[in-house]
C-alpha cells in the first residue's frame, strides 16, 4: 500500500517499562487511595438482578430513567460488532462517520479506506467496555476489550487520545491538538487477525504530522473554562476533567454553560445548541450531571426530557443504536455511531459513575497534574 515505515513515538522497551511502573504504582498506591475513596461513597442506586425488558431503570444518582429494553438494545449494538479474535468492537462503516473522515499515517500520507468491519477505534472501544460496568452486561467482553486496547501500546505504539477519557475517570489536557491518525506497526504493516486478515486501527491522537512527533499536553486550565459553542462535547469533557482534578466550581460552570443552550422542540425532543443537534451531547450531558450535579435547566426542560430524547430517537434506529445527528424526532435523523451510543450507556453505568466519583474523592489529581500518555485502560 506504499506505507512508509513509521517511527513509533516510544520504544517498546520504554513503553513496557512505563506500563510496568504504572501498574505497580497503581496497585501499591493509587489503588489503595481509590479503595479508601470507594468506602466513602454513599451511592443511592441499585440495579436489580434479572431485570426484564419491560422494566424501567433509574440512573445511578436518580436523575432520570431508562427502559431496560433500551439499554439491552445498546448492549446488542456493540456485541453484534464484537470480534473475539482480536477482542475489539468493529466499526460497521468504512469511515468513522458516514459523512467521511480522512485518516493519515504518521508521515502524513493518506491511509486507504478499508472495508466495513475491518476498522477499530481504540477510544470508542475503551468507552464501550467501561459503559458495560455494573449493568449486568457481558463483562468478559469488556475485560477482553480493555486488554486488547492496552496491548496496542506495544504492538503499534498506541497513544492516549487525550480527548474523552475524562468520561471514564482519567484526566486530560486543557485543550487538544489531535490529528486523525492511522496506527500501523514499526515496519508500516497493519495488524492482522489470526486468519491473516489485516485490520486498521484509527484514532484521533495528539500527533504532529509536520515533525512526526507527539504533541505535549496543554497545561493551562484557563483554556478549558467556559462554554465553547463550537465544541459542546469538549466543554463537557473539560467539566469532568475539572471535577476529577478537584475543581468543582469550574466543573459546574462548564456544565451550566451547556445547560443554558438546551432547547426543546414542539415534539418534545431536546438538543443542545442549534439544529441539527449532535446525539452525543445527550448522553455526555447526562453523565456529567450524574457526577457533578444537575445544573439549572431552561424553563420547560427536565432531565427526563433529555433522557426521553435518547430513547425516542433510538426507537427509530434499526440497529438499536443512538443517531449521531437529529433536528427533531422525525427530521434530520442520521444513522447511529459508536461514540453516540456508548455515551448513552456511560450515563447509566454504575461502575463508571462510581469510579469517576472515587477518583475525585481520592485527591489523586489537581489542576497541575499531567495526563498519562500510556494509561492502563480499564475501570
Amino acid at each position: 500500500m506504499g506505507i512508509v515505515p513509521r517511527r513509533i513515538g516510544v520504544s517498546p522497551v520504554i513503553a513496557a517499562l512505563t506500563l510496568f511502573v504504572i501498574v505497580v504504582i497503581g496497585v501499591a498506591g493509587v489503588g489503595l487511595i481509590l479503595s479508601n475513596a470507594f468506602s466513602q461513597l454513599k451511592l443511592p442506586w441499585a440495579i436489580p438482578p434479572g431485570v426484564s425488558g419491560g422494566q424501567v431503570i433509574t440512573s445511578p444518582n436518580g436523575w432520570e430513567t431508562a427502559p431496560q429494553s433500551g439499554l439491552s438494545l445498546l448492549e446488542a449494538y456493540f456485541t453484534s460488532k464484537y470480534n473475539p479474535a482480536i477482542g475489539l468492537v468493529a466499526v460497521s462503516t468504512s469511515e468513522a462517520y458516514q459523512g467521511g473522515v480522512t485518516f493519515n499515517f504518521e508521515n502524513g500520507s493518506v491511509a486507504p479506506v478499508v472495508p466495513p468491519f475491518q476498522r477499530y477505534l481504540p477510544l470508542e472501544n475503551w468507552a464501550t467496555a467501561a459503559s458495560f460496568e455494573g449493568l449486568g452486561f457481558d463483562t468478559q467482553m469488556a475485560q477482553s476489550i480493555f486488554g486488547a486496547v492496552n496491548n496496542l501500546t506495544f504492538s503499534i505504539g498506541w497513544h492516549a487520545p487525550w480527548n474523552r477519557e475524562s468520561m471514564m475517570g482519567f484526566i486530560i489536557p486543557y485543550d487538544k491538538t489531535n490529528a486523525n491518525l492511522a496506527f500501523v506497526k514499526a515496519n508500516g504493516a497493519y495488524l492482522t487477525m489470526p486468519n491473516g486478515t489485516s485490520y486498521q486501527i484509527d484514532q484521533a491522537a495528539p500527533w504532529n504530522f509536520s515533525n512526526q512527533s507527539w504533541v505535549g499536553p496543554d497545561p493551562n486550565p484557563n483554556d478549558a473554562k467556559g462554554l465553547d459553542p463550537n465544541a459542546i462535547d469538549e466543554t463537557l469533557f473539560q467539566a469532568l476533567n475539572f471535577y476529577l482534578r478537584g475543581d468543582l466550581t469550574d466543573a459546574m460552570a462548564n456544565l451550566q454553560g451547556v445547560a443554558n443552550i438546551a432547547v426543546k422542540n414542539p415534539d418534545g425532543s431536546v438538543g443542545f445548541g442549534f439544529p441539527p443537534f449532535r446525539g452525543m451531547y445527550l448522553g455526555t450531558f447526562l453523565e456529567a450531571a450524574e457526577v457533578i450535579g444537575v445544573p439549572k435547566l431552561p424553563n420547560g426542560i427536565s432531565m427526563d426530557d433529555i433522557a426521553n430524547t435518547i430513547w425516542t430517537l433510538q426507537s427509530g434506529q434499526s440497529d438499536g443504536g443512538i443517531p449521531r445527528q437529529y433536528s427533531s424526532f422525525t427530521a434530520g435523523v442520521l444513522g447511529s455511531d459508536d461514540e453516540t451510543t456508548n455515551a448513552a450507556l456511560l450515563a447509566y453505568s454504575p461502575g463508571v459513575i462510581e469510579y469517576v466519583s472515587a477518583v475525585r474523592l481520592s485527591g489523586a489529581y489537581n489542576l497541575t497534574s499531567i495526563p498519562s500518555s500510556f494509561p492502563v485502560v480499564g475501570i
